[in-house]
């Protein structure tokens, strides 16, 4: 399920690693994806724009907040969620997860 009021993150899903610029809440970030072959998974990592990491290789776990528990001042004041658009319950391979796939990377807004 996808949070109300939540925008998708135009992640491609298409590189095993990608980082790109975005604007959160009027601040721009940085956010890293990684494919893991080993565990089968999405990791995202988030930075600022001078390349301050906020977190790093945080699993992104199917219907559930990415990087709960990371606080600090520099954190953009929503949350990151990876959701699917059509819920199948079933773990994500590297070729479903990203911009208009079935599970995809949201920001909400605080």
């Amino acid at each position: 399920m996808i949070p109300t009021g939540a925008r998708q993150v135009p992640f491609a899903g298409k590189f095993a690693s990608s980082k790109f610029t975005l604007q959160f809440d009027g601040l721009q970030y940085s956010l890293k994806f990684d494919w893991s072959q080993k565990n089968q998974c999405w990791y995202m990592s988030l930075f600022t724009t001078d390349n301050e990491s906020l977190f790093l290789n945080k699993k992104c776990v199917t219907n559930n907040r990415i990087a709960y528990a990371a606080r600090g001042d520099n954190m953009p004041p929503g949350y990151f969620w990876a959701g699917e658009v059509k819920e199948t319950n079933v773990m994500p391979g590297r070729d479903d997860f990203g911009f208009d796939k079935r599970v995809g990377v949201y920001y909400v807004s605080a």
